[in-house]
C-alpha cells in the first residue's frame, strides 16, 4: 500500500446538490471556444450557479508559448490561486521541488469581471499553467520510498503518471483541505490538456479567462 500522506479535511456544511447540464463535441479541425456559448446558455436552468467549468484536450501549442514537442510530452499542471500569496511557496515546495518547468502559462483573466459578469458572486482565481517534467531526484525518491519501478505500472509512463498524482494530492492536502484553508489547489493534471472551474457557469468559465478563441479538439463544458 502505498502512502498518500495525511487524508484532506470535509468541511461539515455541503453546498446545496443540483442539476447538472453538459455539452462535448470532438472535432478533428481545432474549434474556439466561442461557439460553446449558446448550448450552454441554454442549459442554464439545469445547474445552480456553484460549480461551472470546461475541460479542453488537443491544444494549440502557439496558444500557451510552447513548442509542440513540450505540448505532447510534457505534463501540463494547472494550479488555482484562490491565495495568490502563496503562489511562490507552492512553486518552491511543490512545483519545482518535483518537477523541471520547461514553460509557464498564465491564464488571462477578465479584469472588469464585476460589471461584464455579474452574476459572479464570488472572484475566480488565478490560474497558472505549468509544463513540466518529472525531476530525476523526484523519481529516485519515489522508488526508494514505494520500493517500486516502472516494472510494477504499465511502463514507465504510468510510473510517472503516478507520481504526478502523489505530487497532486500532496499540494490539494496542504493548500486546500487541511488546516491552512483553502488558498491553491490542482485544478488538472495531464498531457495536452486543461480543465477549469469556477464557482459560476461554464459560459463564464469561457469568459472570463478569454477562451473565446482558445481553440481545441475536444470541449466539454
Amino acid at each position: 500500500m502505498i502512502d498518500l500522506g495525511p487524508d484532506p479535511i470535509i468541511p461539515d456544511d455541503e453546498a446545496a446538490e443540483g442539476g447538472c447540464g453538459v455539452i462535448g463535441f470532438a472535432c478533428e479541425i481545432p474549434v474556439a471556444g466561442k461557439h460553446l456559448f449558446t448550448s450552454l446558455e441554454q442549459m442554464r436552468n439545469r445547474g445552480n450557479g456553484k460549480g461551472g467549468g470546461v475541460a479542453l484536450v488537443g491544444l494549440d501549442p502557439e496558444q500557451f508559448g510552447v513548442t509542440r514537442e513540450i505540448l505532447d510530452n510534457d505534463y501540463l499542471y494547472t494550479v488555482a490561486y484562490l491565495d495568490p500569496a502563496v503562489r511562490s511557496e507552492v512553486e518552491e515546495s511543490f512545483i519545482h521541488a518535483t518537477f523541471e518547468v520547461d514553460h509557464v502559462h498564465e491564464m488571462p483573466q477578465l479584469h472588469e469581471w464585476q460589471t461584464r459578469l455579474p452574476e459572479l458572486d464570488v472572484e475566480p482565481p488565478e490560474v497558472v499553467c505549468y509544463f513540466v517534467r518529472p525531476r530525476v531526484a523526484a523519481i529516485e525518491e519515489f522508488q526508494a520510498k514505494s520500493g517500486l519501478s516502472a516494472t510494477d505500472f504499465d511502463g514507465n509512463e504510468g510510473m510517472l503518471d503516478e507520481i504526478v498524482f502523489h505530487a497532486t494530492h500532496a499540494l490539494n492536502v496542504e493548500f486546500y483541505a487541511g488546516e491552512r484553508g483553502s488558498q491553491a489547489f490542482v485544478l488538472s493534471h495531464g498531457v495536452n490538456m486543461l480543465i477549469l472551474k469556477i464557482v459560476g457557469y461554464a459560459e463564464d468559465v469561457i469568459r472570463y479567462y478569454r477562451l473565446e478563441h482558445m481553440t481545441a479538439h475536444v470541449w466539454i463544458g
